[in-house]
Parts: structure tokens; sequence; C-alpha cells
């Protein structure tokens, strides 16, 4: 009988023997199994859950749907176990990335235990189950994303109960021997006075009117956070949760056991910010929104007081994605604050495009100070947290084969003057760096700033679509990109910039391609990227996407005069 793995593979696995139920299955042991990913040869991996993106929207706004349904039950317990009564809009706050996480984590989930059901039910099949019971818990919403919903033994627990609610007879289901996941806090580096007094000094600027985040000094967050409070509006433009909710999902098993099981430690143990009077009143947040559990409890102490709150775009993705993950709970914010653009297709949001200080800084800053290609990878982690319209656990498998296969189609010359860059290692993703210098053992790798080294190379070449490409276009460096657009599910309006991007050939269908036009591009880059074809697709997506300032005019004075009339 052939096994099902759930969790990582066992190190007697064999292909004909063992079906993984994911790439997942691999994280960490990809030595263990030379070849594994090889499609003719290697280890049969079911098809991702979703077929395309407005599949995966779908499945998004049902389990937002649901946000809003457990968001009443949670904020009544809550106020129960906490002995207060905080207004629901508090707890609606407090609660929202990382309910949304959740949510978004189980949908997909559980989307791929029925597939597997559907896929594999004729036949009889042993899959190995965590025991039941709560061997976990998370101190925080950072915590819970890193050590619970991208963590190998975590998901395996998840898919334990989903499978044991929906496994057909056939299928013998056997419990392993219990054994503790994660708990609150573990592996934590205790702080010294120095991390203590980092710690009050970041909590300090965050509660400033226009709080620091990145691209803004701290003298011009000072100058902002006047700013803000000169803005005399009191009109709340919040937009409801309901406008991007869908048609709730039909669970297998309850989850509400399992959400209230990962509810961060910090939600119930940090004390409750009283509410201020806030009327009217406006402030900023930044992306630690999403991750650290006391600033969103001061933010929903602010929203409850009758506070408004505008956010800030902190990179791609925004205004571009068919699905667009949790980015609705800052959509739906009183404003959204956007490097350039005016509506997202399908999402309601009060944008005001502005010039941002990342990208009006790098402006026209390119200038060749080696001969060098960069190559620019992304992150694979198998494991998708919410429901973005970019490639899925198993489509990360030829993307990662694409990068090799563009380096090894360059010609030997220009291959001496690649540099590689490898994304940020993650506990549960595939292999990266590692996985290329297998293959080409000599490449050299792209160290250090990636900004320095892109504004000083004569072509960047990237392989995923991200903020690098943003960045790059406002910097004028020559820029080739390949990537597969069907597992990078856009928007109407991207989807006609990126076709211009590919008519000018900056734009590449696949990784021969890209290699082809780099080397032919490579004798004459500046003349290449200074063409007509080319300056007209760049500035088109800049115009779209990347709001540059008009030469005088002050960036600073610009966001005054927004932020007063928010």
């Amino acid at each position: 009988m052939r096994e099902l793995v759930l969790g990582s593979m066992p190190e007697s696995a064999r292909p004909d023997s063992h079906l993984p139920a994911g790439p997942w299955c691999f994280s960490g042991r990809e030595e263990m199994f030379p070849g594994w990913d090889d499609p003719e040869t290697g280890f049969v991996l079911p098809p991702d859950p979703f077929a395309c993106a407005e599949e995966m929207q779908e499945c998004a706004r049902g389990a937002n749907a649901e946000v809003i349904r457990l968001t009443r039950i949670l904020a009544a317990d809550l106020n129960q176990r906490r002995r207060v009564a905080y207004p629901e809009i508090f707890w609606e706050t407090a609660l929202g990335p990382w309910l949304i996480l959740c949510l978004h984590m189980l949908a997909e989930r559980q989307k791929r235990v029925l597939d597997l059901v559907a896929r594999y039910g004729q036949i009889p099949l042993r899959v190995s189950l965590l025991p039941r019971g709560c061997p976990f818990s998370f101190q925080t919403s950072l915590e819970f994303m890193l050590r619970g919903v991208q963590d190998v033994a975590f998901n395996h627990y998840v898919l334990s109960r989903l499978l044991e609610a929906a496994a057909p007879g056939r299928w013998d289901l056997r419990f392993l021997p219990e054994r503790p996941l994660h708990r609150a806090g573990e592996g934590n580096r205790p702080g010294g006075p120095a991390a203590f007094l980092a710690a009050i000094l970041r909590r300090r600027l965050r509660a400033l009117p226009f709080p620091r985040q990145k691209g803004f000094s701290l003298a011009r967050s000072l100058i902002l956070s006047l700013a803000v409070l000169k803005n005399r509006s009191s009109r709340d433009r919040t937009i409801d949760l309901a406008a991007y909710a869908g048609i709730p999902p039909d669970w297998i098993f309850p989850p509400e056991d399992l959400i209230a099981a990962c509810l961060p430690r910090d939600l119930l143990e940090l004390p409750l910010p009283p509410i201020p009077d806030a009327r009217g009143r406006l402030r900023g947040m930044t992306a630690a929104a999403s991750q650290e559990d006391g600033y969103r409890l001061f933010l929903a102490a602010w929203r409850a007081g009758g506070g408004r709150l505008f956010s800030v775009q902190h990179g791609a993705n925004y205004g571009n994605l068919r699905s667009v993950g949790g980015s609705f709970f800052e959509y739906r914010q009183h404003a959204f604050l956007t490097w350039g653009w005016k509506e997202h297709q399908g999402y309601p949001c009060n944008a005001v495009p502005l010039p941002h200080p990342l990208a009006a800084e790098l402006c026209a800053e390119h200038a060749e100070q080696s001969p060098d290609l960069i190559l620019v990878g992304t992150e694979m982690s198998p494991f998708l947290y919410r429901l973005k319209s970019r490639p899925q656990a198993g489509q990360l498998l030829p993307y990662r084969r694409d990068k090799v296969r563009f380096l090894q189609a360059l010609p030997e010359a220009l291959l001496a003057r690649s540099r590689y860059r490898p994304y940020f290692a993650a506990a549960s993703g595939l292999a990266d760096e590692s996985y290329v210098l297998r293959a080409l053992p000599g490449l050299a790798l792209c160290r250090g700033d990636l900004t320095r080294r892109m504004l000083g190379c004569r072509l960047l070449v990237l392989d995923h679509y991200g903020t690098t490409l943003h960045l790059a276009l406002a910097a004028d460096v020559p820029t080739l990109c390949f990537w597969n657009r069907r597992e990078w599910g856009m928007e109407e309006a991207t989807e006609r910039a990126l076709d211009a991007l590919a008519g000018a050939g900056i734009l590449q269908p696949g990784p021969e391609e890209a290699a082809a036009r780099a080397a032919a591009v490579w004798p004459a880059v500046a003349a290449w990227w200074a063409s007509p074809e080319v300056r007209a697709a760049r500035d088109l997506w800049l115009n779209s996407y990347v709001r540059l300032p008009r030469r005088g005019v002050s960036l600073i004075r610009l966001w005054e005069k927004a932020l007063r009339g928010l």
C-alpha cells in the first residue's frame, strides 16, 4: 500500500511508494532525495488547488466573509475573558490581520485536502496523521506566521484535522505518537537592556501621527506628523469589510476551535489600552500592524475612540494582483497612500496617489560602475499564508528550474559577468542558493545592498514580479524580466502595462527568450534602453504605478498638502 505524506518525507521514501501532499514534504530534506523534483523520474506531486487567479480570488473572498463572522464571535469571547465591553470596531482592528491570515490559510489547506481526496480517493492509501489535541501555542501574530503557518509540522497538524474529516473509507489512517509542536515564545532570543530600549523607541516612533516607516527619515516623519495634526476634516471614509467578502466556504470541520487555539497570547495578556477621545482625528499606521499585536491594540483603541487611520503603500502587489490577500485591511481604512495608482480592480480603496521617497530618491540614479548582469530571485515558501495570486507551491519547482535554464542559456562570456541574488532563507522554503550553485558551481553571487548593486550594474534581470521592478524602472536601470504570467494573476490595467513591457522586449515569456535578449542587447545595453519603444513602455509603467515628482517640486510639500486634505 502506498503512503500519502502530509508532513516531512521519511528517509526511506521512494517515488513508487510515497505520494507527497506538496513540495513542503522536502523542505530541509532535499539533499536526502536527489532529483525528487524531476518531472519525469521524481516524486509525483498533486496539482495546486487553484487553476487561475479568479478561483483564488473567489476562495479569498469566501474566507473574508468568515473573518466578519468570526470577528463577532471572538469579540464577545474576548470581552468576556478580559472583563471589558470594548466595541466591535476595537476587536475588528485588533484581530483583523491575524484572523485574515488564519482563515486564508485554512481555506487554502481545505481546498488542498479536498483535491487530494478527489485525486486519490479510489486508491488504497496509508496516511500518518498527527494526533488530536492542541500541541502548540503562539505568543504573537508574527510567531504564528513564521512558526505556525509556514512550519511543516504545524501544517501537518492542520492537514491531519482536515483529512480526518474527509478521508475516504479506502484509506488507512494511522495516528503518530504525541509530540509537542511550537510553544509560545519558544526559540525567542531573550532581549537585554539595549533591545528593551530599542522596543520602546520603536513604539514611540510608531505612535507619531505620521509614524516612522521605511523611506521616511525621522525629520520627515515629524514634519508630516505636524501636517496630520493640521487635518481639519472629520469625515470617516472607512470601507465596510463586507465589500471584500464573498460566499463563505463549506467547512468540512468547524474552524472555531483551531482558530481559538492559534490566538496569539499577546491578544489575551497585553494590557488593553484605554480608549481615547479621538473623534474625527487622523493618524497613520505602518506595516507592523500585520505582525505586532501590541501596536494593533493601540490602533484598535484609536478606532474605537472615533479616530481615523491611513496607511502607506510599502511594496509591490498593491494595485496589481487579482487576489490581494490581506491587503484589503489597509485598503479599507480612511485613506491608502499609493505609489501612483488610483484604483484596484474589484477592491474598493480610498487611494491617494503620491510619489514615495523610496522611488523618488532613486529617480534616474543608474550609472554603470561594472559590466555585470544581476539575476534576482524571490521567496520560495511552499505555504501560501495569504491568498495572493502569485505562484503556488507546485509552481515554485518550474520557477526554480527556469532561473537555472536562463543562466545556462547565456553565452559563456556573459555568464562569466553574471551574478545571482538569492532571496532570504526561509525555514520551510525550498533551496535557492545551493540549488543554483549545484547546477552552476562557478557562478558568482550578488551580496550586500541590492539597491546599490543594481544602480551600478549593466543589466538587471528579474525572474519574478515585485518591488524591485518598480524601483529599478524608477532608477532607470536597464531591466529584463521573465516569468509565467498565468501564475502571477494581475488585474486588467496591470496586464495592459505588462503587455507594453513585453512589446518593448523588457518582459520575456521564458528563460531562454530572456537569455537570448540579454545576449542581443549586451554589447549596447544603453542604446537599447534609450530606444523609443522601451522609453514608452517604461513611462507607461511609471505613470501608472510609480509616480515620480516633477522636477523642482518638493516631495515633502506634496505629502503635507495631501495629509492636511485627507
